[in-house]
């Protein structure tokens, strides 16, 4: 079971959408989504979503390390997570 605040992490880092409203932008749109779906479903990729997951819930705390180390914040969890998915 995936803890709440990782739940709630994932979920803030949604892609960014497009504001662009033809037929053609829309079915660029539905492709991006399918693809993004596939590779988070993908083996090899979706075990790095996991592992990323593991990694920001591990070092979310200040002093996550004993030596001081800053707690890792939720905005550069998202912004890997989005760096992942654009692979």
């Amino acid at each position: 079971m995936i803890p709440e605040v990782l739940l709630t992490a994932a979920l803030m880092c949604k892609p960014n959408s497009s504001r662009a409203t033809s037929p053609a932008a829309g079915y660029v749109a539905s492709q991006c989504d399918r693809s993004r779906e596939d590779l988070q479903r993908s083996v090899y990729f979706g075990g790095v979503f996991d592992e990323l997951r593991v990694i920001f819930e591990q070092c979310r705390e200040q002093n996550w390390d004993g030596y001081g180390a800053s707690a890792i914040k939720e905005e550069t969890y998202c912004n890997v997570r989005r760096l992942l998915e654009s692979l």
